[in-house]
């Protein structure tokens, strides 16, 4: 329950401030730690990570989501999310792992 909370709290966030994305983006690990998001055995926590991964790199800001994207591939992300979308079925988080992956791929 505490992850699909602090996940659900973090897709929220990330959606409407560019400050937070900015801070998510000052450690290191985030991507890291997000993706493993989207592996998680709770289809409750992956729909939260992988919103959270397509807020960043969708970011308005241009320069925020340059650098989230930037540092999500440097961990692999276009290969995890795919992993991740083979092992669902539910159309709502295929949407937003396309989403991102479209913009990781781009």
């Amino acid at each position: 329950p505490t992850r699909r909370a602090a996940s659900g709290a973090l897709a929220m966030l990330t959606e409407g401030f560019s400050s937070v994305v900015s801070a998510l983006l000052e450690f290191e690990r985030s991507p890291e730690i997000l993706l493993d998001l989207c592996r998680d055995d709770d289809a409750g926590v992956v729909h939260r990570g992988l919103v959270v991964v397509r807020n960043m790199v969708c970011e308005e800001d241009d320069a925020l989501a340059t650098r989230a994207r930037t540092s999500f591939k440097r961990q692999g992300a276009v290969e995890k999310l795919k992993t991740c979308l083979k092992k669902t079925k539910d159309p709502t988080l295929l949407q937003r792992g396309v989403d991102a992956l479209k913009t990781l791929v781009e």
